[in-house]
């Protein structure tokens, strides 16, 4: 499991079923709870927590509203206008706040595949529509190298 870009889900009513408080709830309670039992414990390649916080990162991509039509960010981010190879997005879209909030919510964690194009994206978000915020790249999730993942394994079984 890698992180990507997640768009619309292409389906109001589905996405409406996993948008849910409890589901946030619940995912954001797992991940704490496998974060908080598994810190000692050496899974090699980040796993569970990893995947976890992919899911919980999905979720928080694909759950962002439009705070004045409550419409899915991603479902009118898939009707922005499509562009040629060098081709600069319309302003309006460019400084929609669903484009501005989406950037934001996948510059905030390790488990998105916000990197050096999207934080270009937002910076430049910010300086031509205002605003201001994060634009670090966050650093990856732990994931072990190989090498390391099988010395621990045989450190563990002697």
């Amino acid at each position: 499991m890698q992180p990507r870009y997640r768009g619309s889900l292409e389906n109001v009513t589905l996405t409406d079923q996993i948008c849910t408080g409890n589901c946030s709830a619940s995912l954001r309670s797992w991940f704490n709870t496998v974060a908080d039992v598994c810190a000692d414990e050496d899974f090699g390649g980040g796993v569970p927590k990893r995947y976890g916080g992919y899911i919980w990162n999905g979720w928080n991509e694909t759950c962002i509203k439009d705070p004045k039509t409550k419409k899915y960010c991603n479902n009118i981010i898939d009707e922005f206008t499509e562009l040629e190879d060098g081709e600069e997005m319309p302003r309006d879209e460019f400084c929609h706040i669903c484009y501005r909030r989406r950037l934001a919510i996948m510059q905030s964690s390790s488990y998105s595949m916000y990197n050096h194009f999207y934080q270009s994206q937002l910076k430049k978000v910010y300086k031509t529509c205002g605003g201001s915020g994060p634009t670090e790249i966050p650093p990856p999730p732990k994931v072990e190298k190989p090498e390391e993942y099988c010395l621990t394994l045989a450190r563990a079984n002697g």
